[in-house]
């Protein structure tokens, strides 16, 4: 593998050359880097779609069925707050990104630029309808000794 490198820069100079070997500690696949990357198809209109991108019947900007999503809106600490999530379901319909409850109730919507990610607007979203409102948030006091 070292052997195929070159051992000088095209002025004279020499290159030193190590091999690192680093342990992770995440188990890897026995095939893990072997995969071919996906050859992109060229439709008729101009626009490049990968072949394992299904397009929904509503174009390739819509996502009907509603996903599932939860977020992050309050970290938890070592004082014994677990912290708090928000849940909801995300779809996409003509470019527009809509967001409801578990139970279906309109939450909010937005539409999507070119290139933006629906599921991280959606859960910027969700993270804007759900922050915790300030006013009424516990307040924690300092633990102090008896004077």
């Amino acid at each position: 593998m070292l052997e195929n490198l070159p051992t000088t820069t095209p002025d004279g100079r020499a290159i030193h050359q190590d091999l690192l070997f680093v342990v992770t500690g995440v188990p890897r696949a026995p095939d893990f880097g072997q995969w071919e990357p996906e050859q992109v198809q060229v439709s008729e209109g101009g626009k490049s779609a990968s072949p394992s991108e299904e397009q929904a019947p509503g174009g390739p900007l819509s996502r009907p069925e509603p996903t599932y999503i939860r977020t992050t809106i309050r970290n938890g600490d070592d004082e014994g707050d677990p912290g708090a999530i928000a849940e909801a379901r995300w779809s996409v319909d003509d470019g527009c990104v809509t967001l409801t409850d578990l139970e279906g109730r309109h939450l909010s919507g937005r539409a999507l630029l070119k290139g933006q990610d629906p599921a991280a607007v959606a859960r910027a979203l969700l993270r804007e309808v759900a922050k915790p409102k300030e006013f009424n948030r516990p307040i924690i006091y300092p633990k102090m000794g008896l004077a």
